[in-house]
Formats: C-alpha cells, sequence, structure tokens
C-alpha cells in the first residue's frame, strides 16, 4: 500500500520526503505518515548518504539475516528490497 499511496516530493518543517497513506487513499495528510529523506549510514565505511535526496527505511519484516526495507527518492523511484541489518537504515514506528 505504501507503494501507491504517496504524496507528490514535498517539504515538511524543511524536510524533503513524501507523505504515505497506506492502503486508504481517503486519508488526508493529517492522518498519514511522513518519511523524510532521511538517506543512511554506509556498512563499510560510515559515510552518510543520500540526506535530503533519498530515503531508507527499514520494516519490522525479517528475511535471512536481511530485513525488508522501504528505498524512495526525489525522482519518484520508490521501491522495496532486502538489506543487510548492518545498513543504518531509518525505523519510524507506524500503528496498523
Amino acid at each position: 500500500g505504501l507503494i501507491s499511496n504517496r504524496s507528490s516530493w514535498t517539504s515538511q518543517d524543511g524536510k524533503n520526503g513524501y507523505f504515505f497513506k497506506g492502503s486508504n487513499k481517503n486519508l488526508t495528510n493529517s492522518e498519514s505518515v511522513f518519511l523524510f529523506a532521511s538517506g543512511y549510514r554506509a556498512d563499510g565505511t560510515g559515510d552518510c548518504n543520500g540526506r535530503d535526496s533519498s530515503g531508507f527505511y527499514w520494516s519490522s519484516t525479517p528475511y535471512n539475516d536481511r530485513s525488508y526495507s522501504l528505498y524512495f527518492s526525489s525522482g519518484s523511484n520508490i521501491s522495496i528490497d532486502r538489506e543487510y541489518r548492518a545498513m543504518a537504515y531509518s525505523v519510524r514506528c507506524v500503528q496498523e
């Protein structure tokens, strides 16, 4: 639901990102979650990358020695992938 129910690229409190509405397209922005372009910390170098232009968020769903994650960017790219847990992605608690 997150991939198909998001706003256009926007800014909230000076941070770039998207509003996500889950599977309910009728929710207002106040009833959705804003995920900002948090970037990530690389596991090998510790470098911070992508801040203000892309977001990387962990899901609560594990996959062997990895976990599912949500990726998005200002260029409308968005995907769900599996990444090693050593990557320092953001976590945002969302009520189901």
